[in-house]
């Protein structure tokens, strides 16, 4: 009888270990600039994709990171094929950025987003510094696939 119990309790315990371990979400992997996007995307054969996102005031940013950049199918494919940055721009006291940060974020911003589109999602092409603005508002599946099909024409 104390064998049985001690029986259920390891396997029980591996059980919920094995459990615990395989619900551990993945994250994105986030390059540490646009430039170190750019380098992974040519050392690893790598689209980048650029974010400019309004993290913490901006409701469809909040929505695309929940259910594009939070998704499994999307981390899965981000990771593998993509280079990303994400520039943040938080309005919020406790998400605030270092100022070297934030001008760098706004430096880009300058050059790439303009009007100050949030959240403004960017495609760049393999072979050059042209980009496509990507549809933000569809789920992770759908947004995956406008990616393979802007890579299966080029």
């Amino acid at each position: 009888m104390i064998k049985n119990i001690k029986y259920i309790l390891v396997v029980g315990i591996l059980l919920f270990s094995a459990l615990f371990a395989f619900s551990q979400d993945k994250e994105i992997v986030y390059a540490k600039s646009f430039e170190a996007a750019q380098e992974i995307s040519v050392n690893e054969n790598k689209l980048v994709l650029l974010i400019f996102s309004g993290t913490d005031w901006c409701r469809p940013c909040m929505i695309f990171d929940q259910t594009v950049l939070s998704n499994s199918i999307f981390i899965e494919y981000a990771n593998q094929n993509l280079s990303i940055y994400k520039a943040s721009f938080p309005r919020r006291k406790k998400n605030a950025l270092s100022e070297e940060t934030k001008a760098y974020n706004e430096k880009l911003a300058s050059i790439y987003n303009k009007k100050g589109a949030f959240p403004n999602v960017l495609l760049f092409h393999k072979k050059s510094n042209t980009f496509i603005v990507l549809d933000y508002n569809q789920s992770a599946e759908q947004f995956t696939k406008q990616i393979e099909n802007i890579i299966s024409k080029e």
